[in-house]
C-alpha cells in the first residue's frame, strides 16, 4: 500500500525571522506589514502573546504595551528562497516531492519503499525531523495514506503523527476542527453560524453547495476533503522555465527582424528542453526598446500557449508570428526601436516514451482543431476563445462563467459565443379572464418542441412597467427567492409578447421594486 508523508511549516514568517537571528526565539517577536509605527501585526510568537500583543494591532501600540518586542518585515523573495530550499533538503529523503498549492509551506513526500533504508516509518521521520530541525526549522510530520488526510494531522499536532490504517486516518481527519483548513477568517466565521465546527460537519454539504454561498475556493476545500481518489505524488520540478536572452548590436524595429533573433533563442531553448526531457507548453517573449534621459518606456511581453505539450519549432515559430504580427509590436504601437530580446519557455517533464504512448492516439481532427484554436489565440490574444461552464446558482445570469478554453477547449462542448441555453418551455399558465381571447399558440410556437433562452450577460433594467404587461399574451408569475445567507433576493418571472412580437423573458425584483430583461425566448 501507498504511504504518504506531510510535511508542515508553521508560522514561517517567524522562522523565517528567528533563522536570520536566532535570539529572537527567547524574546517577543512579532512579525508586521512595514517596519513603521502604523504597520500591523501579522503574527506574534508565544512570548509576545503572553505580554498581550495581539495580531492586527499597529506596530507602535504594540510597543506601548510590550516595549521590549522585536519585529521585522518578511519578504515574497524569503519565503521563496526557503521553500526552495526544503524542496532540496526534502529531496534527500524522498525521490518525490510535492509543494501545496494552496499553503506555499506544506509539502507531500512519497514514503513507499524505504523499508530497505530506515526500520520504520517512524525512523524514518524521526530523520526528517531531525535534519529539518538542523537548519533551525521546527515542522510538523504526518505520514499515513492521504493528501488530504496527511495534511490535516499535520496541521493540527506538533509532532510526527503515524497511521496504521486508512481508517483510523479518516476518522482523524472528519474529527479535526474546521479551522485547520486554508479557509478565510470571514468564510470560516459563516460557516461557524451554520454550525459547522468540524471537518465531518463540513464534507456533509452536497457538490456545489458552497460555491455561490463561499466561492470556488472554498468549494474545491470540500472537493478536496470528501474526493478519495488519490494520484501519485507530483514531483516538485514538474514545471521549469527555460530562458535565453540576447542584446542586440544594433537597435530593430523590423518584426522579421526581431522574429529572426526569437526564432534563433528558441532552437536554444528547444535544445534545453531535449536534454532535460520536457516538452513546451507556453512561451514568454520579451521586447526592451531602448532607453534614454527622459524616455522610459516599458518592456512588452507576449504570452503564447501551445496546444499540447511539444517540441515541434515549425510549430511554435509559426505562433510566435502570428502573435508578433497582431500583436503588441503591430505597426504604430512600438515607439522606440527594440535593444534586447527575451523567450522564456514553460516545460512539463516527458520522455521519448511518453509521446510514443500519446501520440498516435489523438485523431488528426483533433489535431487540426487544436492547432487552429492555438492560431486563434496567438493571433487575436488569449481571451479569445472561451467556453461556457455551468455553474450551482438558481440567477439565470450566474448559472455559467466564461473561462479561457486553454489547452482543455476540448472539454467545452460547442456554442462558446452566446449564452444560449435549452429549457423545457414554461408550463402554459395564461393570465387571461376570457378564454376566447387567449391567442393560439402563445410561448408555444408551431413546431417548437423546446424553446431557448437567449440569457443577456446581466440584466437591463426597464424603464417602467411594460405596456404588455396588460396584454392577455403573458404567462407567470414564477417566483425564486434564496440568498439568505448573503444577499437575500425574490423575483418574480413572466414571459410576454412585445409589439415585435418577441417573447421577452423578464422579472420583477420583489426588493429592489423594479422591472429587469432576463433575456429573450426564442
Amino acid at each position: 500500500m501507498v504511504r504518504l508523508a506531510c510535511v508542515n511549516v508553521p508560522r514561517v514568517d517567524l522562522q523565517i525571522l528567528a533563522l536570520a537571528d536566532s535570539d529572537l526565539k527567547a524574546l517577543p517577536t512579532a512579525v508586521v506589514t512595514e517596519a513603521k509605527p502604523l504597520g500591523r501585526i501579522l503574527e506574534v510568537n508565544r512570548a509576545g502573546r503572553a505580554e498581550g500583543v495581539l495580531p492586527g494591532m499597529r506596530y507602535a501600540a504594540a510597543l506601548h504595551i510590550c516595549p521590549q518586542l522585536r519585529a521585522g518585515t518578511v519578504s515574497r523573495e524569503e519565503r521563496e528562497a526557503l521553500r526552495k530550499r526544503l524542496i532540496d533538503v526534502l529531496s534527500r529523503f524522498s525521490p518525490d516531492v510535492e509543494p501545496s498549492q494552496r499553503d506555499a509551506m506544506l509539502f507531500w513526500l512519497d514514503a513507499s519503499g524505504l523499508g530497505r533504508l530506515y526500520a520504520s516509518d517512524a525512523a524514518w521521520a524521526a530523520d526528517v525531523e531531525r535534519e529539518l530541525d538542523g537548519i533551525g526549522l521546527f515542522v510538523s510530520i504526518a505520514v499515513g495514506f492521504t493528501r488530504f488526510g496527511t495534511c490535516t494531522a499535520a496541521r493540527v499536532k506538533r509532532a510526527i503523527t503515524l497511521f496504521d490504517t486508512p481508517r483510523d486516518e479518516r476518522t482523524a481527519a472528519l474529527r479535526a476542527p474546521i479551522g485547520v483548513l486554508p479557509i478565510e477568517p470571514d468564510a470560516l466565521m459563516r460557516l461557524h453560524h451554520l454550525g459547522v465546527y468540524t471537518v465531518r460537519d463540513f464534507v456533509r454539504f452536497e457538490p456545489g453547495a458552497l460555491r455561490r454561498r463561499f466561492g470556488p475556493e472554498v468549494e474545491e476545500l470540500r472537493r478536496f476533503a470528501a474526493d478519495g481518489a488519490e494520484l501519485p505524488v507530483q514531483g516538485a520540478g514538474e514545471r521549469r522555465p527555460l530562458r535565453r536572452d540576447v542584446r542586440l548590436l544594433h537597435p530593430q524595429r523590423s518584426i522579421e527582424a526581431l522574429l529572426h533573433h526569437q526564432t534563433e533563442l528558441l532552437r536554444a531553448v528547444i535544445a534545453q528542453a531535449r536534454d532535460e526531457q520536457c516538452a513546451i507548453t507556453e512561451i514568454v517573449m520579451e521586447f526592451c526598446p531602448e532607453q534614454w534621459p527622459g524616455h522610459d518606456e516599458p518592456c512588452l511581453t507576449e504570452r503564447i500557449r501551445t496546444a499540447r505539450p511539444t517540441l515541434d519549432a515549425a510549430r511554435i515559430e509559426r505562433l510566435m508570428r502570428l502573435r508578433m504580427e497582431h500583436g503588441k509590436l503591430e505597426h504604430g504601437k512600438l515607439r522606440a526601436p527594440i535593444v534586447s530580446l527575451t523567450l522564456e519557455a514553460v516545460c512539463v517533464s516527458s520522455t521519448r516514451e511518453q509521446h510514443d504512448l500519446f501520440g498516435g492516439q489523438r485523431t488528426i481532427e483533433y489535431e487540426q482543431a487544436a492547432h487552429a484554436l492555438s492560431d486563434i489565440t496567438a493571433e487575436l490574444g488569449n481571451d479569445a476563445v472561451q467556453f461556457a461552464r455551468l455553474e450551482t446558482s438558481h440567477l439565470p445570469e450566474h448559472s455559467f462563467s466564461w473561462q479561457n478554453a486553454g489547452r482543455g477547449w476540448q472539454n467545452a462542448g460547442g456554442g462558446l459565443q452566446n449564452a444560449s441555453l435549452a429549457v423545457k418551455r414554461p408550463p402554459p399558465a395564461i393570465r387571461s379572464t376570457d378564454e376566447s381571447d387567449r391567442p393560439a399558440g402563445l410561448l408555444t410556437p408551431p413546431g417548437y418542441p423546446q424553446l431557448v433562452r437567449r440569457i443577456l450577460e446581466a440584466p437591463v433594467p426597464l424603464s417602467s412597467m411594460p405596456d404588455e404587461f396588460q396584454s392577455p399574451r403573458i404567462a407567470g408569475p414564477y417566483t425564486l427567492s434564496g440568498g439568505w445567507w448573503n444577499h437575500p433576493y425574490q423575483r418574480e418571472y413572466y414571459y410576454l409578447y412585445d409589439r415585435f412580437d418577441r417573447a421577452l423573458w423578464i422579472y420583477f425584483d420583489v426588493n429592489e421594486r423594479r422591472w429587469m430583461l432576463q433575456g429573450i425566448v426564442e
